[in-house]
């Protein structure tokens, strides 16, 4: 039986979505013949996360490296070893899909070169995307967030998620290493809801988050703005 980690990277400053994720997440993995592990791991411990009953089959965790995603989510990776694959779950959103699960392990087991699935589009997406299913509606993208499903044989190839990034571009970065290393990404739209927090309302210290996802960000483009995306060959023809 295949095991899954979830994991959900959290400040706990908007603690009803991190508590209604874990609850929604949990009541759907009900319907699914899989173990898994759902670990929430927190920046700086918190009285409130301290003290708050998650429940069976949660794991907290402090990575002690404040608003930065990739150090929350490598942790987790670090202090469970024991499974197959990994989803990154945004701690605004919720899945009830019914088959879900099953489908994505599916993609994985009959194709090695998929990279990650997530259910999320962003900027990119507008230029470049090609349809790969009507049912579920899948496009193969550069990258996709929201969850970030992928396997445990990836992120060891990949050395995990570059700590690095703060506040932002992490995920993204992660995408761009499995594209520009002729992985598939996709996104499934309609996947989940996902309840989006402006920055201003993430953090107690949010000029701070702010300040660090900006220089996330032009650390981000530094890195791949050499790769001029619009030239690049992409494996599927922008729509």
């Amino acid at each position: 039986m295949k095991k899954i980690l979830f994991t959900i990277p959290t400040l706990f400053h908007n603690k009803h979505l991190v508590i209604n994720c874990i609850d929604s997440l949990r009541e759907n993995l009900k319907q699914f013949e899989i173990e898994y592990e759902i670990c929430v791991v927190i920046n700086e411990p918190t009285d409130s996360f301290i003290n708050y009953e998650f429940g069976p089959g949660v794991t907290k965790l402090c990575s002690n490296l404040q608003f930065n995603i990739s150090k929350a989510l490598n942790t987790a990776i670090q202090n469970s070893n024991d499974f197959d694959y990994f989803c990154y779950i945004d701690e605004g959103l919720t899945i009830n899909h019914d088959y879900w699960i099953d489908y994505i392990l599916e993609l994985f087991e009959n194709n090695p070169m998929i990279g990650l699935v997530g259910c999320r589009p962003h900027s990119t997406f507008n230029n470049y995307n090609k349809l790969l299913s009507n049912t579920p509606e899948l496009y193969e993208v550069l990258w996709s967030d929201g969850i970030l499903f992928t396997t445990k044989t990836i992120l060891t190839t990949f050395n995990g998620f570059d700590e690095s990034f703060f506040g932002d571009c992490e995920l993204q970065d992660f995408g761009y290493r499995l594209h520009f290393s002729n992985y598939i990404n996709i996104y499934w739209k309609n996947l989940a809801k996902h309840k989006l927090v402006d920055y201003r309302e993430k953090s107690s210290k949010p000029n701070e988050l702010i300040h660090l996802a900006n220089r996330s960000r032009l650390l981000f483009k530094q890195r791949w703005n050499s790769i001029e995306l619009k030239h690049y060959n992409f494996k599927s023809s922008p729509s």
